[in-house]
């Protein structure tokens, strides 16, 4: 006779439950990312991964989460996504300067209670992250209502833990982590990339006098969903963003320039000396004054533009002429890169 096996009791995860200021953290990066970049806050390609209860290891408020951006540089975004390390640490530093500028301005945080399916008739399923996509099979009651919380043109998300009940109350200033360790923060972007993220690893850095404020109470308004309709948009809707976009856009203009020039500077080189005569220049001729080679001959004018090079080229004056820069190493292995 066989033994009966013992029934496999279900596995049951557990979820720890964040601390309020890194659970509002969380919220405040997910709306500087949108905003910056100029994304939805979710949905689609753009839904956020679950936060990462990093703060557990690290022994200091901090998570980890990633939130897509579509294909290539940035399909789902306004914002093309820079492959260069340089741009892609502006990149971070304009989401860290628009995520303090929102909890330095102190905003009040909402949470309202709703039912699920009510929540993503009403908002859509850009409130929530991918861990919240689906229900488990056997979901409680309490998996059914959702606690939705607002940061006025921030974000409208449904947290994993409790919040603030304002942005200034998080006890500190938000700090992301960067390096090359696989839990620092990280860009993947690129004409031949596959897909397009970004990896943010956050902390909460406190000098000591920094303290934390109290949790937001649940209320029975909500909001109007008119109200929350441009974060579901692909615009850019910080002030952060704008400016980025004008900085790249600069610096790709400069670069277009700088490549226009080299080229055209190769091809006057490349052009063959005119004429097919040699002349004996060493002496005089009968009918011609002699001519104090002391004295320099007067430049023709410097001509420069996309089709021709000539004259002395007075390389200051290019620069003023055009609004460019001296080529640098840096910009000479941008050249280089593209040209070559």
């Amino acid at each position: 006779m066989s033994e009966t096996q013992p029934k496999k009791k279900d596995r049951i995860v557990s979820k720890p439950i964040p601390p309020s200021n890194v659970t509002t953290a969380y919220l405040i990066l997910r709306g500087a990312i949108a905003g910056v970049v100029g994304c939805p806050i979710g949905g689609g390609e753009t839904t956020p991964s679950l936060m990462q209860p990093s703060y557990i290891k690290d022994g200091y408020p901090s998570g980890k989460f990633t939130i897509g951006l579509g294909k290539m540089t940035g399909t789902a975004c306004e914002l093309s996504i820079p492959e260069s390390e340089e741009g892609q640490a502006s990149l971070l530093d304009a989401i860290e300067k628009a995520a303090n500028r929102i909890v330095a301005e102190n905003v009040p945080i909402h949470v309202f209670p709703m039912d699920r399916e009510e929540a993503i008739t009403k908002y859509g399923n850009g409130i929530l992250d991918q861990s919240q996509l689906k229900l488990p099979k056997n979901a409680t009651a309490a998996a059914k209502n959702l606690s939705l919380t607002s940061i006025e043109n921030v974000v409208l998300g449904v947290p994993a833990g409790p919040v603030l009940a304002s942005t200034g109350s998080i006890g500190g200033t938000i700090v992301l982590e960067r390096g090359t360790q696989p839990m620092h923060c990280k860009v993947s972007a690129g004409k031949k990339a596959r897909k397009c993220s970004l990896a943010i690893k956050f902390r909460i850095s406190s000098d000591g006098d920094d303290c934390l404020g109290v949790d937001a109470v649940p209320a029975e308004n909500q909001l109007d969903p008119a109200l929350i309709l441009p974060l579901f948009t692909k615009t850019i809707r910080m002030k952060e963003g704008t400016k980025l976009m004008e900085e790249f856009t600069e610096n790709d203009k400069l670069e277009q320039e700088a490549v226009a020039v080299a080229e055209a500077i190769k091809l006057n080189d490349s052009k063959p000396l005119g004429g097919d005569e040699m002349v004996d220049d060493s002496k005089p001729k009968d009918d011609e004054e002699m001519v104090d080679v002391s004295k320099p001959k007067d430049d023709k004018e410097m001509i420069v533009t996309a089709h021709e090079v000539s004259g002395k080229i007075d390389y200051s004056k290019l620069v003023d002429d055009f609004g460019s820069e001296l080529i640098d190493p840096d910009l000479l292995k941008r050249v280089e890169r593209l040209t070559v």
